[in-house]
Formats: structure tokens, sequence, C-alpha cells
């Protein structure tokens, strides 16, 4: 999203192949965030920009004072996509055992393998996460899950990601 804030996960980086006295960086196109190296995984969090698009994501080394030492290309491109926003869901209402066909209506939707739905619980703020079907940047379709605790009533909000990862602000 624009809005930056994603968790971004490399694997195979190991803190031996560090050089000393040099800052990890990551890159996203010409901005630059601090990474950190936990149990064999790059993490860095996407920066905020100012429109969507793809950027180039790279690896970087700075120096105690500033100075750049080695820039590593990944060949990965990096997507920034307006934020989705979620305006109607039809019908309202189904059975509680869930297996019903809905239909999204907002704006921002992508025809993306990550597009999802995430249904939280009123019961016990269980979340299940499923795919959509992506009809139109302005509506999907989503079949709701099957909830083991159907008695307990349904779910109580959704919202959208088109990365599986960062979902929508505003949810139904």
């Amino acid at each position: 999203c624009t809005s930056g804030g994603t968790l971004l996960r490399l694997t195979g980086i190991s803190p031996d192949s560090l050089y000393f006295n040099t800052i990890l960086l990551c890159r996203f196109g010409g901005l630059e965030v601090v990474a950190t190296i936990l149990d064999n995984v790059l993490l860095c969090v996407s920066p905020q920009v100012m429109k969507a698009g793809s950027v180039p994501f790279s690896i970087s080394y700075r120096y105690d004072n500033g100075y750049l030492s080695e820039t590593i290309r990944t060949g990965i491109l990096f997507y920034y996509y307006d934020p989705i926003d979620l305006y109607a869901l039809i019908p309202k209402e189904g059975p509680g055992f869930g297996r019903s066909l809905l239909t999204l209506k907002g704006k921002g939707f992508r025809d993306v393998p990550g597009l999802s739905a995430r249904f939280t619980f009123d019961f016990d703020d269980d979340i299940v996460i499923v795919p959509c079907i992506f009809v139109s940047d302005e509506e999907l379709i989503v079949v709701s899950p099957v909830y083991n605790r159907s008695s307990a009533g349904g779910f109580s909000s959704i919202s959208v990601s088109n990365n599986a990862v960062d979902f929508s602000e505003t949810s139904l």
C-alpha cells in the first residue's frame, strides 16, 4: 500500500555475510530503511511513497559515517498499490455455518494471487483469511468461511487485502 508499513521478509541472509562497521539497509527504489536480520531472515518495513507503482528492491550497506559501501541488486520489484476502500457487502446476512457467496464493493482491488478477505468473528476475535474472486477493481466475490462456533454468532467484520498481509483500514 502507498502508506507503507509492509513487513518484508527475505530468507537466506546470514549475519556472517555482513560487513564490519556497516548498517544494513533495504532500498525501495531510492528510499532506504534500516533492516534487521533475525534467524537468517532479513526484515524491513516498506516506507511510504506518494503514488502506486513498482520499484526495484535492493539491499545496501552503509558505513557508520553514512557513505555507501555496497548495493546488492536483488532483481525483485516491490509493488506499491493504492489503499483499498470497502463500501458495501451483499448480502449483509447469511447462515451461521458459512459457505455463503458474498459480493464486496469498493475500490482498489487488484487481480493478484494474494487477493484475500479477512473475517473477524464476534465470539472470540478469531480470524479466518480466505481467497477472493476478482470481478473488477470495484467488485469481489468471496465465500464466507465455515466457522465451528455458529451458535455464538457470525463474523463481526470483513476486510480485504491485495497481498494477504496488509488488510484494508475500512472494514464492513
